[in-house]
């Protein structure tokens, strides 16, 4: 089997989801010229992270691809990945991390990439659990003009905790009003939407008994 050939078969099982059989051939390409190496490191580390027990394996590679690629939107991928196995595994203050780098480092925008977003809203999860809600206010607001998304959703769920925990009562209501007028969404985000309407409205009894109180 040619190199080029071992690749694309290696694409072919990755694209049917065989991620088993296309790790050890993306393994296979690892320094063969003609080959670019990021994706490669790239889609090794997709492939482990797709394989049970294998996720942590998919870090070194995820930080491979991060190093040597040069298009920005693979870099930033690659990075992104990385950080997301961080918090899948609860390490938090890594993740929050290396999301500040890449975000600092990405020439993305937030208005084209929805990875850019997801990396966004996880850095302020991030913020949020270190307990700077000022900061992670900040960043959810950039996730949650994208309407439509559930992503803007999570993130308008989670600034409304965060306006509380600042004790803005005030601005907490306004974005409630906000959420709970938002337009219906479809499938699986349909079903979301319904849980953290239910979460809202319990959010703002509590808000409202502590304004009747105060």
């Amino acid at each position: 089997m040619s190199d080029l050939t071992l690749y694309e078969q290696a694409i072919a099982f990755l694209n049917e989801k065989r991620f088993s059989e296309a790790f050890p051939l993306f393994k296979q390409c690892i320094g063969i010229d003609g080959i670019s190496q990021p994706d490669v490191f790239f889609n090794c580390g997709w492939c482990l992270e797709n394989i049970g027990n294998s996720r942590k394996q998919a870090l070194s590679y995820y930080l491979s691809s991060y190093s040597s690629a040069q298009r920005d939107e693979l870099k930033f991928h690659a990075g992104f990945r990385y950080s997301w196995i961080l918090i899948e595994e609860k390490k938090y203050p890594k993740a929050q991390a290396f999301l500040a780098k890449i975000l600092t480092e990405t020439k993305l925008s937030v208005a084209e990439s929805l990875v850019l977003r997801h990396a966004v809203y996880w850095y302020a999860f991030c913020l949020e659990l270190e307990c700077r809600f000022l900061d992670a206010i900040d960043y959810y607001r950039k996730v949650e003009t994208f309407n439509g998304e559930g992503l803007a959703l999570e993130a308008q769920f989670r600034k409304i905790i965060c306006l509380n925990q600042v004790g803005n009562l005030e601005a907490a209501l306004q974005s409630i009003d906000q959420f709970l007028n938002a337009p219906t969404l479809s499938g699986n985000d349909r079903l979301r939407q319904s849980e953290l309407i239910r979460l809202v409205v319990d959010e703002k009894s509590q808000i409202e008994r502590a304004l009747t109180e105060a």
